[in-house]
């Protein structure tokens, strides 16, 4: 009997030392997801400068998701890479940190590859915003120029806008810095123009297109009046005009003296 008990204790004390070593190797291996191959994405980008564009070195960059948390460090070029994260639609939580800079944070879908920059700005800065508008007209008439193609790209953002009836074009939410954008005009019938410009809270830039050859001085014409009112003969503004032609239908208004064109 006394032997018997004395087994019995045995097996119960090595249980009791073998269960907790199981589970501390379970511990030590991580999360069992159980995911194919197929299942698994990569999630990478750069940390910059939001000031400079230049990248920054030793950020710590976390993605959260499903109670795991990883993290990796820029590298001297301010790019990070995780590698194994389960493709799905529901979003993880991104966060890029630095000393000295504002902590950014984003919310993404992962697929095969997923890229996910990030602009930090120093601490020191407020983050204000400027904008960049201004007049696109025709070198030779000075007339404005409708539906001309505006582009401005800075770290990597691409934004683009058309000119309206006035010629005006407008950029709003830009980030106010030195550093200098890239700002670009392209017309039909006219020479593309491109300059760089630093954004402040109300940066003006106007453009002059020379007309292309063949362009207004050549297959295309302008075709501009005023409208007055018969009574007074004085100039109307606001008034609709339809220009057609070839099945086409181009419609302006007239400005404040009355004066319409077409190019």
């Amino acid at each position: 009997m006394n032997n018997n008990i004395r087994n019995v204790s045995k097996r119960s004390v090595n249980a009791m030392i073998v269960v907790p070593m199981i589970a501390m190797l379970l511990l030590s291996l991580g999360p069992v997801t159980g995911l194919p191959d197929d299942n698994w994405g990569t999630v990478k980008g750069t940390v910059t400068d939001i000031n400079n564009g230049e990248p920054i070195v030793g950020a710590e960059v976390t993605i959260s998701y499903h109670g795991i948390v990883r993290t990796d460090i820029t590298d001297t070029s301010g790019t990070y890479e995780f590698t194994r994260v389960p493709i799905c639609y529901c979003m993880k939580t991104i966060n890029a940190t630095k000393d000295g800079y504002r902590p950014e944070s984003k919310d993404v879908g992962v697929q095969v590859v997923t890229v996910v920059d990030f602009e930090l700005m120093h601490e020191e800065m407020e983050p204000t915003e400027g904008s960049v508008s201004g007049i696109v007209t025709n070198a030779d008439t000075g007339l404005p120029i409708e539906g001309a193609s505006m582009t401005l790209e800075y770290h990597g953002n691409t934004l683009t806008s058309v000119t309206d009836a006035d010629g005006a074009y407008a950029f709003t939410g830009i980030p106010i810095c030195y550093c200098l954008k890239d700002l670009s005009v392209e017309a039909d019938g006219y020479e593309d123009q491109a300059r760089q410009v630093a954004v402040a809270e109300g940066t003006i830039e106007d453009f002059a297109l020379e007309p292309e050859d063949g362009g207004s001085n050549g297959l295309y014409g302008i075709v501009t009046d005023i409208v007055t009112d018969a009574s007074t003969n004085g100039p109307i503004a606001g008034a609709l005009v339809t220009l057609e032609y070839h099945d086409i239908v181009r419609t302006t208004v007239t400005d404040a003296d009355g004066r319409y064109a077409f190019q």
